[in-house]
């Protein structure tokens, strides 16, 4: 809520990128402190997330009038799309291996119930 209203009082994209880093920091400790999941591995996958998401942010700093030479801005725009890129491949390499787990665990209980 309060991220919408400074985009719409504060159009500054430097501003807003600032507040959007600031929320962001506030959600990294609190996942670190609180550690809402209840696995460990989950818990460190928010961990992750959050702070690939970070990254994210300070290289959209950059793409800002901050950074003044356009193909330093290119540049960076590409380093943008290979950190997301590699973000989404590993999550999806997480997801289908655990699925590939969970499939795995399903097929040694249905035969183990089928021994019995």
């Amino acid at each position: 809520m309060l991220l919408a209203v400074i985009c719409v009082l504060i159009p500054t994209s430097s501003i807003q990128l600032i507040a959007f880093l600031y929320v962001q920091h506030a959600i990294v400790i609190y996942l670190n402190l609180a550690k809402p999941c209840e696995s460990f591995q989950k818990n460190r996958l928010d961990f992750r997330d959050e702070c690939v998401i970070n990254l994210m942010l300070l290289h959209m700093f950059c793409m800002t009038d901050f950074v003044g030479d356009a193909s330093t801005r290119n540049g960076v725009g590409y380093s943008f799309c290979g950190v997301f890129s590699t973000f989404v491949m590993v999550k999806v390499t997480l997801l289908f291996v655990s699925a590939v787990k969970r499939l795995k665990r399903w097929i040694m209980h249905c035969i183990y119930k089928k021994k019995l």
